[in-house]
């Protein structure tokens, strides 16, 4: 899928590159506003962007409006020396994946951070969609299992990242009618399904290995089960809405 590139120095435009090329259909952009300008057409499945180069965006805030109406991932990717402050105000503004130019760590490291920007603009997506339907406690565990549904995640990670113990976690989910954690992690991996399906960036053979199974036949169960339909009835549409309707039907039955 597409992934744009709003970075000016060179050297880190060259280097993003050669480790992201064979994985993303790179897409240079002389500027923020070329960008805007592009996106839409374009729907690029993140931006990697350095915030604090002239042609870059005006504001933090600016970058993370557009990925939300844009539904794309945010890697910041800048030099940060003697910007200390700069890095707990991405934090604040919800941005989680950041690439410390000129280094910018190993290649895994930088394909990692792209991988998680994608993940928790797909976590956004979804929840956007669950919050005038479902609780609070229904929101948190969703945003966290799909953020991080390629990411191999036990329950105990999810109760964890939710401040509770396993047990305190299954007991809160069962008083609030909710699937346990590991049923909560599987709907995790469906939603980042569904949302990738829709966008027809993936092979159903890639999306199940992402998604940690071996073969695509787990994805095809899994969504058969769950959903009624495999991963290739699901790419014919928006695969998006069978997938959103089984869940809140299930956390309303539960």
């Amino acid at each position: 899928g597409p992934l744009s590139l709003v970075v000016s120095d060179p050297v880190t435009h060259k280097r993003l590159t050669d480790v992201l090329s064979e994985r993303y259909r790179l897409v240079a952009h002389e500027s923020w506003r070329e960008f805007l300008d592009r996106s839409q057409s374009l729907r690029p499945l993140a931006v990697i962007v350095d915030p604090f180069t002239a042609n870059g965006p005006p504001t933090i805030g600016a970058v993370t409006e557009a990925a939300s109406e844009g539904e794309f991932g945010i890697v910041v990717c800048a030099d940060f020396r003697g910007r200390s402050k700069d890095l707990y105000t991405l934090g604040l503004a919800g941005v989680r994946s950041v690439l410390m130019a000129p280094d910018l760590g190993t290649r895994a490291e930088v394909a990692d951070a792209v991988e998680r920007a994608i993940a928790l603009s797909v976590a956004n997506s979804v929840v956007s969609r669950l919050e005038d339907h479902a609780p609070p406690l229904a929101l948190d565990a969703i945003h966290w299992a799909v953020g991080n549904a390629t990411a191999g995640m036990r329950a105990g990670d999810l109760a964890r990242a939710l401040s509770a113990t396993p047990k305190a976690l299954g007991r809160l989910l069962r008083q609030n009618k909710l699937p346990p954690a590991r049923r909560t992690l599987l709907w995790g991996r469906l939603f980042y399904a569904a949302w990738s399906l829709s966008r027809g960036t993936d092979s159903i053979e890639e999306l199940a290995l992402k998604l940690g199974y071996s073969t695509r036949s787990g994805l095809t169960k899994a969504l058969n089960a769950a959903v009624g339909a495999p991963p290739s009835e699901l790419a014919a549409g928006d695969a998006r809405a069978p997938v959103l309707e089984a869940y809140l039907h299930e956390i309303c039955v539960a």
